[in-house]
């Protein structure tokens, strides 16, 4: 098995981001509404979308965006009051 150091060097990268993004939500679902945490958390799809769109000129699809849709309106209703 031979591991190169640029492989390494993005797993270490890969687990700092993760070691830091949970912060914020072991304290968001700690300290705010857990269903409003986990509604948002569970729309990493769209933000993956977003960022393949924008950073890699990735096309968005009809079927993609009808998606992107129902997370935004899934995620206000269940967070409405």
């Amino acid at each position: 098995l031979v591991v190169s150091k640029q492989s390494v060097a993005w797993s270490f990268v890969t687990m700092a981001s993760l070691s830091v993004a949970s912060i914020p939500y072991l304290y968001a679902t700690r300290h705010g509404k857990f269903i409003t945490t986990l509604s948002i958390t569970s729309a990493y799809p769209l933000a993956a979308l977003v960022i393949g769109s924008v950073m890699f000129g990735e096309a968005i699809r009809a079927r993609q965006l009808a998606g992107m849709l129902m997370i935004v309106i899934g995620t206000i209703i269940v967070n409405k009051d």
